[in-house]
């Protein structure tokens, strides 16, 4: 089993038995807890963040196990959300970043979010818009939980096509899933 420990204080710390240093809210991976690792968590030094089972990072050859795993950190999939009615001319779409294993991304990214030139895109409750809020090309950065919070609005009886993909400062995205909304009566 893998375990993703993050260093949690304000300074830099030793990592106990792995001859390394870890800036603060920097992150590791290590195949099991010790007993020191275990006793910097209970001081607060670390928490574990996350864990893959069943797999491990020996050294030698490069193999798809190992590179999945040097990938969770940087490869996002764009997870569309259920579109609610807010009004006639209204949207709210819930856009959430997992990573390869399904699970929600636990941090901010950067993403670009398109649609039809007839409607416009908002961020609502959950993100913040960089540029473009209120046109049809939005950048915004996903809330620390991954998730963005969009308000599409178009006053035309259209389907109105969403397109989520990289910018500067995303990871890795996987965006080839877009969402149709429909303004339709």
């Amino acid at each position: 089993m893998l375990i993703k420990l993050r260093n949690i204080s304000n300074t830099t710390i030793d990592v106990p038995g792995h001859g390394m240093v870890l800036k603060p809210g920097a992150s590791m991976w290590v195949e099991h807890l010790t007993g020191d690792l275990q006793a910097s968590i209970e001081n607060g030094f670390l928490e574990n963040i996350g864990e893959v089972g069943g797999l491990s990072l020996e050294d030698g050859e490069v193999t798809a196990a190992k590179l999945s795993i040097g990938l969770l950190e940087r490869f996002a999939v764009v997870s569309w959300g259920t579109v609610t009615a807010v009004n006639p001319t209204t949207r709210s779409v819930p856009l959430q970043l997992k990573n390869l294993l399904g699970q929600n991304i636990g941090a901010a990214h950067v993403v670009r979010v398109t649609c039809d030139e007839r409607a416009t895109l908002a961020v609502g409750q959950a993100g913040t818009a960089l540029s473009g809020d209120g046109t049809s090309d939005l950048i915004a950065r996903t809330d620390t939980s991954g998730r963005l919070d969009l308000t599409v609005s178009c006053d035309q009886p259209i389907i109105v096509s969403l397109a989520a993909g990289p910018t500067q400062s995303s990871p890795m995205l996987d965006a080839r899933t877009g969402l149709d909304v429909s303004f339709q009566p």
